[in-house]
């Protein structure tokens, strides 16, 4: 169960809070050219009259959403899994993780989506990187002396 101490605010990507702006006036056009009863639309998800939907009404309809795309059904706790594992394999640092699934420590997340983390280690590659540019560097200037 959530506490008040536990709602937070995540940034969300432009593209995503384009999405949703035209998701809720989409939903509010609709709900006019309908006549329905509820036309104050606040929540971009909500139930028809605009009420929290329940855990059961999320999962029923992203079930609906999952069957109607094709694409195979997923509970919340394997969509956040996924989430996890993207953000992991595109590069966020674990605090990230943490932070946006509302873990207080690093090693919550870490006890929790073990097989998702991939850890980064980025200082072999920084060193080898250096070392490449180096050797590069000696391969040009070799050739610009040995030119005729």
């Amino acid at each position: 169960m959530k506490t008040l101490k536990s709602y937070r605010a995540t940034e969300l990507a432009p593209v995503v809070v384009s999405v949703l702006r035209w998701w809720k006036e989409y939903q509010r056009e609709s709900r006019k050219k309908s006549d329905h009863p509820y036309q104050d639309i606040r929540l971009v998800f909500g139930t028809g009259d605009d009420k929290l939907r329940s855990h059961g009404n999320v999962r029923r309809r992203v079930y609906q959403l999952c069957d109607k795309h094709k694409i195979p059904r997923m509970t919340p706790a394997e969509a956040r899994e996924t989430f996890v594992s993207i953000q992991s394999a595109l590069g966020a640092d674990e605090e990230t993780i943490a932070d946006v699934v509302g873990h207080a420590t690093t090693s919550t997340t870490r006890r929790i989506y073990r097989d998702e983390l991939r850890p980064v280690i980025s200082g072999g590659a920084k060193t080898m990187g250096t070392w490449l540019e180096e050797q590069t560097q000696k391969n040009d200037e070799n050739k610009e002396e040995n030119r005729p």
